[in-house]
């Protein structure tokens, strides 16, 4: 999944819990220069940023909670960057 890297310069540094739309403005900084990149298996598989939410959704990259908060499970943390509040339970 080569499109992982430019996934993990954004969220890098960052915490979860977020919300759907503080995702959806992280995946959507460069969106265009992202999606056309050049080398066609780097580019996001989604048309938007909320398209390629949902996509990571459905992988189980990060999982959405019933008060609309966006989690990521403890496997993905480090390999993508992210930090977790001391507030959300594992």
């Amino acid at each position: 999944m080569p499109w992982l890297e430019a996934l993990t310069r954004r969220l890098s540094q960052r915490e979860v819990l977020m919300t759907h739309q503080e995702w959806e403005e992280i995946l959507a900084q460069d969106w265009s220069a992202w999606r056309n990149n050049p080398q066609e298996k780097q580019r996001p598989l989604r048309k938007t940023p909320a398209e390629f939410l949902e996509f990571l959704l459905e992988l189980d990259v990060c999982r959405k909670h019933p008060d609309d908060q966006i989690d990521v499970p403890d496997l993905f943390l480090h390999g993508l960057g992210i930090k977790r509040r001391g507030r959300v339970k594992q």
